[in-house]
C-alpha cells in the first residue's frame, strides 16, 4: 500500500509524473516496434510477395497458414499471430524456451502499462519492470541480429565488404531507440549496468 506521503508526492511533482509516463510510453514503444518488426519479417518470409493496387501484398501461403495464422499456441487451443510468430522463431533456433516464457511476461507488462497507465501514473512504475525493459531492448537486439544474419542478408544477395561484424548489426529502428533511451537516461540510474 502506498504511503501518503507518497502519494502526494506522485501526483504533485511535474518531473515524478514526466519520469512515470516517459518510462511507460517508451516500454509501449518499443514493445510495439519490437513485435512489429518481427510479424512483418516472419510474414513477408512465409508469404507471396505482390503489388496490388500500388501497395505491398502478402499473398498468404500454406506455409504461412500452417506455422502462423492457424497454430494453436496454447493447450486451449488459442491461435495468437505475434505468439506462433515468436513460437516460429523459437523453432528456427533464433531464440530458447526461456526467451518465449521472458517474452510473455514482458507482453504482459506492456498490457498493465496500456490498461493501468492513470493507476501507475501515480503508483509509479515496479521497479523490477526496469529489468523486464532492458530484457525487452535485449531480446530485440537477439532476434534483430538473427534475422539479419541468418534470413536478411542471405536472401537478400547482400554482399557485404570484406568481413563485417556479425554480432553488430542491427535494424535503423533499434538503433533510434537505443539513441532514445541514452538521450533520456544518460545520466540516470537506469542506465547504470546495463549492456
Amino acid at each position: 500500500m502506498m504511503e501518503k506521503n507518497e502519494f502526494l508526492q506522485n501526483i504533485s511533482d511535474k518531473d515524478t509524473i514526466q519520469n512515470h509516463l516517459t518510462f511507460m510510453a517508451l516500454y509501449i514503444a518499443l514493445y510495439e516496434n519490437f513485435t512489429a518488426t518481427f510479424i512483418e519479417n516472419v510474414k513477408a518470409f512465409l508469404c507471396d510477395l505482390g503489388i496490388k493496387d500500388g501497395k505491398l501484398n502478402y499473398g498468404e501461403t500454406a506455409l504461412y497458414r500452417e506455422k502462423i495464422k492457424n497454430r494453436v499456441i496454447d493447450q486451449n487451443g488459442n491461435k495468437d499471430a505475434l505468439k506462433a510468430t515468436m513460437l516460429w522463431l523459437q523453432d528456427k533456433g533464433a531464440m530458447s524456451a526461456q526467451d518465449y516464457s521472458d517474452f510473455l511476461q514482458i507482453k504482459s507488462i506492456r498490457n498493465t502499462y496500456a490498461h493501468e497507465m492513470p493507476r501507475l501514473i501515480i503508483e509509479g512504475v515496479p521497479l523490477e519492470n526496469i529489468q523486464w525493459f532492458f530484457k525487452l531492448l535485449e531480446l530485440y537486439r537477439k532476434l534483430d541480429k538473427w534475422w539479419l544474419n541468418e534470413i536478411e542478408f542471405p536472401i537478400s544477395g547482400i554482399v557485404l565488404p570484406g568481413t563485417y561484424d556479425e554480432s553488430n548489426v542491427e535494424n535503423a529502428m533499434l538503433s533510434a531507440f537505443k539513441s532514445v533511451i541514452v538521450s533520456l537516461y544518460r545520466n540516470d540510474d537506469i542506465l547504470k549496468n546495463q549492456s
